[in-house]
């Protein structure tokens, strides 16, 4: 199922919600952030919402966007950790992307990244000239492409 860009933000901020690896007010800035909501108070409203319903376990699967939201319920992240997230290699890129961070001095919880003008994973480094701090959706729309 082709997921639009709007669905995956609320289902990223849903599934820390769900984890509660992120405050509420941290989840509301994600949605202003990437463009979910217009305004901090519309976002908190929908953070709001999203407990109510995980509260009262609302959530059906009568549509598209309620199934996925059933998805994020159901994913097994312990045996995604297990086949992904606990190979050597993921372990390592994890440890550079966490460094980039502490040289740019992005704290945990801040809704920013680091961006890599020339990536990782096509020869860039860790070195302070070739990082920047940029929002979770320019990173994510840059993806592995070097800058020219």
């Amino acid at each position: 199922m082709e997921v639009n860009s709007k669905t995956r933000i609320f289902l990223d901020v849903l599934g820390a919600l769900l984890h509660e690896s992120v405050t509420d007010e941290i989840a509301a800035k994600m949605l202003v952030d990437n463009g979910y909501s217009s305004d901090i108070e519309s976002a908190r409203r929908t953070v709001l919402l999203i407990h109510n319903d995980i509260s009262n376990s609302r959530m059906s699967k009568n549509n598209a966007e309620d199934s996925l939201i059933q998805d994020a319920f159901d994913r097994d992240y312990k045996k995604e950790y297990q086949n992904y997230h606990a190979k050597p290699e993921q372990k390592k890129n994890r440890a550079a992307r966490n460094k980039a961070r502490k040289i740019m001095g992005l704290k945990v919880g801040d809704p920013r990244e680091v961006d890599h003008k020339k990536p990782l994973s096509t020869g860039g480094s860790n070195h302070k000239r070739n990082l920047r701090i940029v929002s979770r959706l320019t990173n994510r729309r840059k993806g592995n492409d070097e800058k020219k």
